[in-house]
């Protein structure tokens, strides 16, 4: 009885085990380093080289705490507050002054920086308040028109949401999707405020707060910016190889025909059939954020490192046109078509 009942408890871990360890190798099989990899060490086997040494330069976060800005907090006497009842923005200030004993999120804070502002401009204008406190909600406005460049900074770059989009140390999925239209709606709403704050008219249904959800699950930036920054030095390293050991390469006819074959099938079956189609979706990914990296790189911000991505990509597509180059070359040299070159399967 206890066999059978070992036997069984082996059965359902067998059961459960095998589907996790497929899952596992399909997910390894699916990382483009194993790719870029292989595709290495294939084209060195075939150079009948050693593979070049080469120092892989790792990718460090930046602590979140060093984008933070710290902004001086602004008040009114508790007398000169009770006025802010004819403002209609009492409850709105209580309510942000007992949040501050809480963690305060950057994202709200800025929802109220802008809604405060807005309301303390219409409330200047249009209610019967005595010249003092007039005067002082002047002054408080002047400055906090001064500080929105640095609520929205904390908000895009020092936020939990912001700097999770910006930084990630995880390859983009293969199956990843962009999203061209998240990306342009919320580039679309802080181009509208750094406009309004530009000409002193801010949007009067601003909101930051609807996308900083979506804006910390999607993480494209961040997994980019992972995924060229290794992609950029395995493509650096490989170009290296294939250009050092280029010699090593025959043409001749013959028995020697078969160095070039096998060549031509590497690039054909890791480079065309795996590799490009993930090189492309890293373009497409890059030019779906775009618009949020331009709002990034804004004169009013402080745009700390936010020309990492761009200079990553540049880089990337550098190093794919001088890949490129080296394969037209030895196509050129031994006399193989394009379509040779594109479509050989492998034998």
């Amino acid at each position: 009885m206890k066999k059978k009942q070992q036997l069984l408890l082996a059965m359902i871990l067998a059961a459960f085990v095998m589907p996790v360890a497929l899952l596992v190798i399909n997910l390894v099989q699916k990382s483009p380093q194993n790719d870029l990899k292989d595709y290495l060490h294939r084209i060195a086997r075939v150079q009948n080289a050693k593979i070049i040494e080469w120092e892989f330069k790792p990718f460090i976060s930046p602590s979140r705490r060093t984008f933070y800005q710290p902004v001086e907090r602004l008040t009114i006497g508790i007398i000169e507050s009770t006025q802010l009842r004819k403002c209609d923005l009492l409850e709105m200030v209580y309510l942000h002054n007992d949040a501050l004993g809480k963690v305060q999120d950057p994202f709200r804070n800025l929802d109220y920086q802008v809604n405060v502002l807005i309301g303390l401009e219409r409330c200047i204008k249009g209610r019967d308040l005595t010249p003092e406190l007039t005067n002082k909600l002047k002054n408080i406005v002047n400055e906090k028109w001064k500080q929105l460049p640095l609520h929205i900074n904390n908000a895009l770059f020092y936020s939990e949401a912001g700097h999770k989009q910006r930084y990630s140390e995880q390859w983009l999925s293969v199956d990843s999707a962009p999203a061209n239209q998240f990306y342009r709606d919320l580039a679309k709403v802080f181009d509208e405020l750094i406009i309004g704050y530009e000409q002193k008219d801010l949007p009067l249904q601003f909101t930051a707060v609807a996308y900083q959800e979506q804006l910390e699950k999607n993480r494209h930036i961040g997994e980019l910016l992972y995924s060229l920054h290794f992609t950029n030095q395995w493509l650096e390293q490989i170009n290296q190889q294939l250009i050092q050991y280029n010699s090593n390469v025959l043409c001749s006819t013959g028995r020697q025909s078969e160095q070039i074959t096998i060549m031509l099938n590497i690039f054909s079956e890791l480079y065309v059939k795996r590799l490009q189609p993930y090189f492309s979706q890293l373009n497409h990914h890059y030019h779906s954020v775009v618009p949020l990296l331009e709002i990034y790189q804004h004169p009013i911000l402080l745009r700390q490192g936010s020309e990492d991505l761009t200079e990553h990509y540049q880089r990337f597509k550098t190093n794919l046109q001088q890949h490129v180059e080296y394969w037209t070359q030895l196509r050129e040299r031994c006399g193989v078509s394009m379509h040779q070159l594109m479509g050989r399967e492998s034998e």
